[in-house]
């Protein structure tokens, strides 16, 4: 059965295993390297703006770099939007994402013509296939009161074993799986929710004719999902 629901997928495009002598590991010794901290440096949006547009890593894997509100993003899809923090002339960390890096690299005319993502499993290479990109589109979030966050609560079942709780947490909406980091729902309508800083995953609750919510309806970029209210 495909797994379902909402799955914070990791900046990653490989998965490494390896197995450790537990014997051998422990006749290595062991020295204590200093924690460097990488500084941010201040860029302008000007700066920003050479690094936009479109990199492939391979078929399908096509990342957008764009800026938002002078902040430089990057989305692949089905991930979420991931935070480009400067910390040298064309090499980027990943905000929330320790030892994940974006490296860019310029031709002899100054332009960008590919980049490099540095992860804990290795590097990776995307070359620039585009200068032109359109940033996702920001939905417009609305207010909505505790009464009518509340009715949202409870539990839900999209298969056995695969429940979502639906609660209220410091006044905003929030949902939580097994194995699962804690999601907050941002109203976009008054059943309508996004995920915040996952784009294109969508929660819709649906109500029946005496305004009780019923079920709700996952909407991912791999497909929609229903679960029934349980509680």
């Amino acid at each position: 059965m495909k797994k379902i629901i909402i799955l914070l997928l990791i900046f990653s495009f490989q998965i490494f295993s390896y197995q450790i002598d537990k014997k051998a590991i422990n006749k290595i010794p062991v020295k204590k390297l200093p924690i460097l901290k990488e500084e941010m440096m201040q860029m302008s949006g000007n700066k920003l703006k050479q690094f936009e547009g479109v990199y492939r890593f391979g078929p399908g894997n096509d990342m957008k770099v764009y800026l938002i509100d002078s902040t430089l993003c990057a989305l692949l899809p089905g991930q979420p939007e991931y935070t480009l923090l400067p910390i040298g002339e064309n090499e980027f960390k990943l905000k929330g994402s320790e030892g994940y890096k974006m490296i860019f690299k310029l031709d002899d005319n100054k332009r960008v013509i590919s980049v490099t993502s540095s992860q804990p499993n290795g590097d990776f290479i995307a070359e620039k296939i585009s200068d032109e990109v359109k940033p996702p589109k920001q939905e417009k979030v609305i207010n909505l009161s505790m009464d009518q966050l509340q009715k949202f609560a409870g539990e839900y079942e999209f298969a056995p074993g695969n429940d979502m709780k639906v609660y209220i947490k410091n006044g905003k909406l929030r949902a939580s799986l097994i194995n699962q980091p804690e999601y907050t729902l941002l109203p976009i309508s008054e059943r309508e929710f996004i995920l915040e800083k996952m784009n294109g995953f969508k929660m819709i609750f649906e109500e029946n004719e005496k305004g009780e919510i019923t079920g709700v309806i996952s909407s991912q970029p791999n497909g929609e999902f229903k679960a029934e209210k349980k509680k």
